[in-house]
């Protein structure tokens, strides 16, 4: 018939004989006499497992029902837990028996009579295998001896105190690996778990990703987490090859992800360092201009394989999140060779080659190449209106809109960077690829020439220089054409510079000194 079932029709015999002392106000299924084992257990201790299992010989299970002080033990139990005799008789039970499965052990108050909680350290280590394990309101927190529990799938553990989850995952990967394929789910409602330590929302999501439902009660900072992780965090670990510590690590990057979801975010233009798990450095870039980050995917990606001064990137596609728009491109900011800047010569012929065959490249790996978009008037006039005016250089309305006009007339075949400032040039490599486009190269070439300082007298030379390295059909007409647009451009250009820079909050030396080259040139044009 089975021990259960023996054991159950034991109890309900000597409950008929009067063997129960009724005045105890007991209800039937608290003290575990009905049909399933699994109520009976619920009310074991930590302590009576633990004598259980270390129980190699149990006493003989028809010894013990045949006891005269069964029950009355068996009643004493609920009010001063007895080590020793129940564990017995839960083993032997275990092994004679085939459907037991689940092991509640609750705590709190049932029927009137208060169970003593388990402590801080549960550790299942010295357990039977169950499917199911219930340790719910107690003070547990920290659990132990999962590697054990080969059957498990559910495990709950509400009402507990369970605050730091960061080592599981790891602990579940490499000491209980059965629990991956056995799809654990895990129930930790109602626990002071610290969601303001990001080590914890890295355990949650390593779990999920692993396999393992975890429930919990989701706070605000949870919720707002989640939402952005199940994007950004997952893409930069598992499709970028990024190590967690490169994300969390980075105690800027990460406080930046958990407002991305809340709109906390005072500016969408930022750049976070980062390192992978090679040891690269890289630049984790952040924009909420989604063409512009395709166009810097794109081009470092492709690129970086035929331009010796173009930062390599890790993806063509930038990654898109809540709106917002993330580029990773090498991070390059500590290479020594990089200190010393390169001269006008070295840029003339690099912008050359990068003219005439950047967008070939591009559309060679099935890129649609867009026209450079140029400044409009009214955002220029806007920036000047807005900038403090300590710049020195006057708004001429007539000839800053001849500029604009003129530089978008004139359409090229020419792929240019579009904002070849100083900051944009580090040593000999070229970056802030966002702005490129198809557009007319005088918008790159009058930049360089300013910021070099190179006498207006002489920029005839450096265009013919130009046009032999990037090659032309026609030489005089380009250099006519060229020569008449540089006129345009370096007024659209300098303005731009100039306003833009002095529109920004903060003002470093590097851009006032920038600023003054320009002037010379701009003043004499644009005022």
């Amino acid at each position: 018939m089975g021990f259960i079932n023996r054991l159950k029709d034991r109890i309900v015999e000597d409950y008929n004989r009067g063997h129960w002392d009724k005045s105890k106000n007991w209800d039937w299924e608290d003290i575990g006499c009905f049909t399933k084992f699994d109520s009976f257990i619920c009310h074991l201790t930590h302590r009576d497992f633990i004598a259980l299992a270390k129980e190699e010989d149990p006493t003989d299970l028809d010894r013990m029902l045949d006891s005269t002080r069964l029950w009355s033990r068996f009643e004493t139990k609920f009010l001063d837990p007895l080590p020793g005799f129940f564990p017995r008789l839960c083993k032997k039970l275990y092994l004679g028996s085939d459907d037991l499965n689940r092991l509640p052990i609750t705590g709190g108050t049932v029927t009137g009579v208060k169970k003593k909680p388990l402590g801080s350290m549960c550790d299942l280590n010295q357990m039977p295998p169950y499917v199911e394990i219930y340790l719910t309101d107690h003070n547990i927190s920290e659990l132990g001896g999962l590697e054990t529990q080969t059957r498990l799938e559910e495990l709950i553990l509400r009402g507990n105190q369970f605050s730091d989850i960061s080592t599981w995952p790891e602990y579940i990967k490499n000491k209980c690996p059965h629990l991956i394929d056995n799809k654990l789910k895990i129930d930790l409602c109602s626990n002071p778990i610290d969601w303001k330590n990001p080590k914890n929302h890295r355990a949650m999501y390593e779990l999920r990703r692993m396999g393992i439902d975890v429930e919990v009660s989701t706070p605000t900072e949870f919720e707002s987490f989640e939402t952005l992780t199940n994007n950004l965090y997952d893409i930069l670990i598992t499709k970028f090859g990024l190590p967690e510590e490169a994300v969390v690590g980075n105690k800027e990057l990460w406080d930046f992800c958990q407002r991305v979801d809340l709109n906390d975010v005072v500016s969408f233009n930022q750049s976070y360092k980062i390192l992978d798990k090679d040891g690269q450095n890289w630049i984790l870039k952040v924009t909420d201009n989604k063409p512009k980050a395709h166009m810097e995917a794109v081009a470092n990606y492709y690129l970086t394989d035929h331009f010796s001064f173009i930062v390599p990137g890790i993806s063509p596609e930038p990654i898109e999140v809540n709106g917002l728009y993330f580029t990773i491109q090498k991070d390059i900011s500590d290479r020594e060779d990089l200190i010393v800047s390169k001269g006008i010569d070295y840029w003339i012929s690099s912008l050359a080659l990068f003219h005439k065959e950047a967008g070939k490249i591009l559309e060679s790996n099935g890129i649609i190449v867009p026209d450079h978009e140029v400044m409009s008037y009214d955002i220029l006039q806007e920036i000047y209106d807005e900038g403090d005016k300590s710049h020195d250089v006057i708004f001429d309305r007539s000839k800053i809109k001849d500029a604009v006009d003129y530089l978008n007339s004139t359409k090229s075949k020419y792929f240019i960077h579009g904002d070849v400032k100083n900051d944009n040039r580090l040593g000999s490599m070229l970056i802030d690829l966002e702005l490129c486009g198809k557009g007319n190269p005088v918008i790159d070439l009058s930049l360089i020439l300013m910021q070099y300082n190179v006498p207006n007298d002489n920029w005839g030379d450096h265009i013919k220089n130009y046009l032999n390295i990037r090659g032309s059909d026609n030489h005089d007409q380009d250099f006519k054409e060229l020569k008449e647009g540089m006129n345009y451009a370096m007024i659209y250009s300098g303005c731009r510079e100039c306003w833009c820079s002095y529109s920004r909050s903060r003002i470093t030396d590097e851009m006032k000194e920038n600023g003054q080259l320009l002037r010379k040139y701009v003043l004499s044009k644009a005022s």
